[in-house]
């Protein structure tokens, strides 16, 4: 018989990916027992601004090279390679397709996105395909998950209940660390080095624009 997989699912725009995804990705790996968290760069994503966004490639490069000494996560290019939006049901469906039936999979995102639930593409199916990982964020209300119920039922929501994960209060910013680096400011210990000096290399996000010498 062909050994189950359990793989977790981390997308987002990782503009730039931080200290506090990895921690996630970590406290996921751990506390569900999975086999794997694949990190996936989003191309164009639906609900988010376009104005500051990194090109993808570079987003998915500092992903790649943080993680490519580290056997229990992997960067995936799949939503950079699709043309279009990047939704998540594709991305889902495609990894279905790859591993099959032998594979659960776990979306993990955080509990700020639960309002927005609803209007993701084809969201019924998203339950459907994986299992919702919560991870509940200091100061984020989860009142309306039971709001849920008239989408999922009660028992898919009663599931994403069971599943909830508690943030390790790394309260880290993206568009913080953005603002750091335009103003010269240092985001060590806040990014990867191998994010730091990829930043640094390519002058992403104004660097170098007003630097006081204190980046690096």
């Amino acid at each position: 018989m062909t050994r189950r997989i359990k793989l977790g699912v981390l997308g987002g725009t990782f503009n730039p990916l931080h200290m506090g995804h990895l921690i996630i990705a970590q406290e996921a790996y751990l506390r569900l027992r999975l086999d794997k968290v694949i990190f996936v760069p989003a191309a164009t994503p639906p609900h988010k601004p376009q104005e500051d966004l990194l090109d993808a490639m570079h987003r998915y490069r500092m992903v790649a090279l943080t993680l490519r000494n580290d056997p229990r996560f992997v960067a995936s290019d799949m939503e950079i390679k699709r043309s279009g939006k990047s939704y998540t049901v594709d991305t889902l469906e495609e990894l279905r397709k790859k591993y099959g039936p032998r594979a659960e999979i776990y979306l993990i995102v955080g509990s700020d996105t639960l309002d927005e639930f609803p209007t993701w593409k084809d969201f019924p199916r998203i339950a459907q395909i994986s299992q919702i990982v919560v991870v509940v964020r200091p100061g984020h209300s989860l009142e309306r998950i039971d709001d849920l119920k008239a989408i999922l039922g009660e028992d898919k929501v009663e599931e994403i209940k069971g599943l909830m994960l508690k943030d390790p209060l790394i309260s880290i910013s993206a568009s913080d660390i953005r603002r750091r680096v335009a103003r010269g400011e240092s985001i060590r210990y806040l990014v990867p080095r191998t994010v730091e000096r990829y930043i640094k290399k390519h002058r992403l996000y104004s660097y170098g624009k007003r630097q006081k010498g204190l980046m690096l």
